[in-house]
């Protein structure tokens, strides 16, 4: 995302999906995933690949790449 996409759909300020310099490579850390099982979806992934971090909204899923691995739900 770039920072203007990013503050038009209310992305923090420090979010995941902006791009960072690692390594000197500009990268995205994160990505939205539309789902029709996010609750599913999000105990396979966190299964299969236990590094990454993964928070399940009503219809999408976020999935980055922070250094500590963070589960969550946002189903209010």
């Amino acid at each position: 995302r770039c920072v203007d996409h990013n503050r038009s759909v209310g992305g923090a300020k420090a979010s995941y999906h902006l791009p960072r310099n690692i390594d000197n490579v500009w990268q995205g850390m994160a990505l939205d995933l539309v789902v029709d099982d996010s609750r599913y979806c999000l105990d396979w992934l966190t299964d299969k690949y236990p590094d990454i971090s993964c928070i399940s909204y009503p219809d999408f899923i976020h999935i980055d790449f922070r250094p500590v691995q963070y589960i969550g739900y946002r189903h209010e």
